[in-house]
């Protein structure tokens, strides 16, 4: 028989997470979860803790050149939403490794290319988007919402519990955060 050894917080959060699902209501402020994939995963360091700094030491400069390394931190959609100034997105935004990255920072270099992100719509469809260099990840296709969420990178994966209603992750995931998140959207 195996044991499996479960937290007060992750007993807390699957059941808001149940909650919300049940009710149809978003919850505030969301819900994250870390967890081992096989192998010890929680850092000495909490992401959260940090002060703001831009961790790779290195900024966009490109203005609005098109490119899928443009602007990280920066919600997305509002060029890549329903207007005709940029291709439109469902879903999109930066991974950093630290919660309160200035807008712009560049995410963190070859390490952030090895995170996914796996999102669930509400039909049960998944898809894995994978970050580019700079954190960025994007998708065009359709999704239904609300979407769930988790990004995963080497064997770890951080849950982000409460279904969401948009898909422009940035919007919520700034420096600061807003709408009950805690800032970016950070590695495992």
């Amino acid at each position: 028989m195996k044991f499996i050894q479960i937290t007060h917080a992750a007993i807390r959060a699957r059941l808001c997470a149940l909650l919300v699902a049940l009710s149809g209501c978003p919850a505030d402020p969301p819900v994250y979860i870390d967890f081992p994939d096989g192998g010890p995963c929680l850092s000495s360091v909490d992401p959260f803790g940090i002060p703001p700094t831009c961790t790779s030491g290195t900024m966009w400069t490109q203005g609005n050149f098109k490119d899928p390394r443009m602007r990280p931190g920066l919600a997305c959609f509002s060029c890549h939403g329903a207007s005709d100034m940029a291709p439109g997105f469902t879903l999109a935004g930066t991974i950093y490794p630290t919660a309160h990255e200035p807008d712009e920072c560049n995410g963190g270099g070859a390490q952030m290319g090895q995170a996914t992100v796996v999102i669930k719509d509400s039909t049960g469809m998944e898809l894995t988007l994978a970050a580019n260099t700079v954190g960025n990840f994007f998708w065009a296709a359709d999704l239904m919402p609300p979407y769930t969420a988790k990004v995963v990178y080497q064997g770890c994966v951080r849950i982000m519990a409460t279904p969401q209603m948009t898909g422009d992750c940035n919007s919520c995931h700034r420096q600061i955060g807003a709408n009950g998140a805690p800032g970016r959207i950070v590695l495992p």
